[in-house]
């Protein structure tokens, strides 16, 4: 306490500001809820392709449509990505979405290994 009446003594001789830890200021934080707001507000497109046509594209749980797909109106945030279709190997992302950006994502999906396939294949013919 005797350090901070020291400084606050100096601060008054030198006409220096003071600048107190743990200060609030409600304009402050009014003006950082009004940024956070704009961000919000500032939509992003999300560009999704496969090599495989007719793919579904899930984001959050939520079935978008088929790739090649452009989804527009998005808020900035973490999104999971799903994409599948049935014979392949489903593919899952998780993307950070930028506010006010077009975002471009090109997914490969590889074919799933059939085990009864696989073992005809392998089985000598007679």
């Amino acid at each position: 306490m005797k350090i901070f009446k020291l400084l606050l003594l100096l601060a008054i001789i030198t006409k220096m500001p003071v600048y107190a830890q743990n200060s609030w200021n409600e304009n402050e934080t009014f003006i950082e809820a009004e940024r956070n707001e704009k961000i919000q507000t500032m939509k992003s497109t999300l560009h999704i392709a496969s090599n495989i046509k007719n793919v579904s594209v899930i984001i959050n749980g939520e079935n978008q449509g088929l790739a090649p797909i452009t989804i527009k109106n998005l808020s900035s945030g973490i999104y999971h990505l799903k994409l599948e279709k049935k014979g392949y190997k489903s593919s899952y992302s998780v993307i950070k979405l930028l506010p006010y950006r077009e975002e471009y994502y090109y997914i490969e999906l590889s074919e799933e290994v059939n085990n009864d396939n696989m073992q005809e294949q392998l089985s000598p013919k007679t």
